[in-house]
C-alpha cells in the first residue's frame, strides 16, 4: 500500500509500503521521521540545502526481529540524545546496502558502505547515517540483549563495515535479499524458524566482525564472559553487587574478569554501573511504573546513592531523570 492524500496518512508500515510521493515537499520530512520512529527507531532528518526528499518503507515483524525495507534519496539521519528518549533504545540496528552508498558514524568511527557492504549501530547511543546518494537499505531490528547472549564484544564493531574480511557476512547478504523478495509472502507457521535462522547468521557474522577486530576469543573465555554477564543481570537489582562479589560468586578472580571485559573496551565496575544506568533508563520510560517514585526506580537497579545516580544519569543522558521521564511519558 502506498499512502497519499497528504497529512492524513498513516504511519503504521507493517506489512504494507509507505511512501511520501504524493506529500507537499514541505511536509515530507517530518512525515518520513514520524514513519521511521513508528517502524524502526526515532531519529532526526536533514537534507543538504533545502534538497528535495523522496522515500518509502516497507516493514515486516520477523520473531522478535523487524525487517524494513527503505528507499530514499541523499539526507542525513541522526539518532540524538533529544530524539532516542521516545523509542526504544534497546536494539541493534543493522543497515545493509542493497543499492546507493551511505556513510556510517557511532562512537568516533565512520565508515564509507557501498552497495552490498552492511553495518550496525547501537540504538541507545547518538549516530549518524549519510545517506550520499539514491539508497536502498535492509533494516534488520535486533534486540540488544537477545544478541549480547549470543555475542560477546558486540560494541567492538558498531558503525563498523561487516562484509570486510568475514566469511559470513555473504550469507547474511544473500539470505536478507531473498527475505526482501518473499516476507509479504511468508507463511504465518514458518517466520519463527526463518527468524532464529537469521538470528544465529546475524551472530555468526558478528562474532566474526568482534574477532576481526580484537583477535580470537576462544570458547572457555566466551564461556566465563556470558556467564558473568548473566550474573550481573540477575543480580543487577542488589546495591551489594560488586566487582569483588561477584568474582567470590563465580570463583574467578576480579583481574581475570577484566581481562575478558577488556574485549568490550570496559572492567567490570564499569559495566556493572553502565548496566544499572541502562536498567534505570529502560525503568523511567515504562509507562506501567509511572506510579512509582524515580528513588524506588533508581534503588531497585542496585543505586543507593541518589544524587550520585542523578548526577551520572545527566551525564550518560543529557537530561536529569525527571526530565527524561516526562519526556518520554508525556508523548
Amino acid at each position: 500500500m502506498t499512502g497519499n492524500g497528504g497529512g492524513q496518512m498513516g504511519t503504521d508500515a507493517s506489512n504494507s509500503r509507505i511512501s511520501t510521493e504524493h506529500l507537499p515537499q514541505k511536509e515530507k520530512l517530518e512525515f518520513w521521521r514520524s514513519l521511521v520512529e513508528q517502524n524502526i527507531v526515532a531519529l532526526d532528518f536533514s537534507t543538504e540545502r533545502n534538497q528535495s526528499f523522496e522515500g518509502s518503507l516497507y516493514s515486516s515483524e520477523l520473531g522478535s526481529a523487524t525487517l524494513s525495507l527503505i528507499k530514499s534519496t541523499p539526507h542525513i539521519a541522526q539518532r540524538t540524545p533529544a530524539s532516542h528518549f521516545a523509542s526504544d533504545s534497546d536494539l541493534l540496528v543493522f543497515n545493509i546496502v542493497l543499492a546507493g552508498n551511505l556513510i556510517a558514524c557511532q562512537d568516533g568511527k565512520e565508515h564509507s558502505l557501498a552497495c552490498g557492504s552492511g553495518t550496525v549501530v547501537n540504538a541507545g547511543r547518538a549516530y549518524q547515517l549519510n545517506i550520499t546518494e539514491n539508497t536502498e537499505l535492509a533494516v534488520l531490528q535486533v534486540p540488544r540483549k537477545i544478541m549480547s547472549t549470543k555475542v560477546a564484544g558486540i560494541d567492538l564493531v558498531m558503525a563498523k563495515n561487516l562484509a570486510v574480511k568475514n566469511p559470513v557476512y555473504p550469507l547474511v547478504l544473500a539470505y536478507v535479499k531473498e527475505l526482501a523478495n518473499i516476507m509479504s509472502k511468508l507463511p504465518h507457521q514458518s517466520i519463527g524458524k526463518i527468524a532464529d535462522n537469521l538470528l544465529d547468521l546475524l551472530a555468526a557474522m558478528v562474532s566474526e566482525a568482534v574477532q576481526d577486530s580484537a583477535g580470537i576469543i576462544t570458547d572457555h573465555r566466551l564461556a566465563n564472559l556470558l556467564r558473568i554477564k548473566a550474573y550481573v543481570a540477575k543480580n543487577l537489582h542488589s546495591s551489594d553487587l560488586t566487582p569483588t562479589s561477584v568474582a567470590n560468586s563465580l570463583g574467578i578472580s576480579a583481574r581475570y574478569i577484566n581481562q575478558l571485559l577488556s574485549v568490550e573496551d570496559t572492567s567490570l565496575s564499569r559495566y556493572i554501573w553502565k548496566q544499572r544506568l541502562e536498567q534505570a533508563e529502560r525503568c523511567l520510560r515504562n509507562t506501567s511504573l509511572s506510579s512509582q517514585t524515580i528513588s524506588t526506580l533508581a534503588f531497585g537497579c542496585g543505586f543507593n546513592d541518589m544524587a550520585h545516580f542523578s548526577k551520572s544519569f545527566r551525564k550518560h543522558y543529557n537530561y536529569s531523570p525527571s526530565e527524561y521521564r516526562r519526556m518520554y511519558l508525556d508523548t
